[in-house]
């Protein structure tokens, strides 16, 4: 949270991060116009909310399971809870940031990042997963 809480700081505004982006784009392709290194910028800049929040869905749930044998599929909504709050709470803490601004999109990004992990874990594990209703009747 420390770490997400840091990436919402000014010091990652975009106007902080656009030159390292133009800079790396410009030693791969020099030739690219500035609307192809904009939507680069942006794109780069959804991805990394989307995977912070991806992270920290996987390490919410990984507290639930760990040296669990049998999973619950409430742990995944209870992660997901975190996710949303956390996104919301860092909107909230940009709006306050100098040279950042709160954007509802920004926390749908992250809330599908969030949640696209935890698909996974549940895709990939899902013979781990007993439904509670389940443990009750055995």
């Amino acid at each position: 949270m420390l770490i997400i809480s840091s990436f919402s700081s000014s010091y990652f505004s975009a106007s902080n991060t656009a030159p390292l982006v133009e800079r790396l784009l410009n030693n791969i392709s020099p030739s690219l116009n500035s609307s192809t290194i904009n939507f680069f910028h942006i794109m780069v800049r959804k991805l990394a909310h989307f995977t912070e929040f991806g992270i920290f869905a996987t390490l919410v749930f990984g507290i639930f399971a760990v040296k669990k044998n049998v999973w619950h599929l409430s742990w995944l909504f209870y992660s997901l809870i975190s996710v949303i709050l956390l996104a919301l709470l860092d909107e909230y803490h940009q709006a306050f940031a100098r040279n950042r601004n709160a954007s509802l999109g920004d926390s749908l990004v992250d809330i599908l990042g969030g949640l696209t992990y935890l698909f996974l874990i549940w895709l990939v594990k899902r013979n781990k997963f007993q439904n509670t209703k389940e443990l009750i009747k055995n």
